[in-house]
């Protein structure tokens, strides 16, 4: 339980980088503090198992592309907004007979 608590009490305060090395927590990461502080070798799958359980989800980010680029995606946004039907020009061939 101490040790419980100590995974959630560095959880909620997140890393600090000079001293952990790191800007954001991994599994892998937690898994070296909770090696270094405990002595406790535990793997990535039972880290995610009990910090699930005490309440926590994983949370990622949206992959985005390098040269995405923001103006063009408001543009699009804009676009989708018309109305999907509209009536066709008038084809510039003569119908046949």
């Amino acid at each position: 339980d101490t040790q419980r608590q100590a995974l959630i009490d560095v959880v909620e305060s997140g890393p600090i980088p000079a001293i952990h090395g790191v800007v954001r927590w991994r599994l892998i990461d937690l898994a070296q503090w909770l090696h270094d502080e405990f002595a406790v070798s535990l793997d990535e799958t039972t880290i995610s198992r009990e910090l699930k359980k005490l309440g926590y989800v994983k949370l990622t980010a949206r992959p985005r592309h390098h040269a995405q680029n923001e103006h063009a995606m408001e543009a699009f946004k804009k676009g989708a907004s018309l109305p999907s039907w509209q009536r066709s020009k008038p084809s510039s061939r003569r119908e046949r007979p």
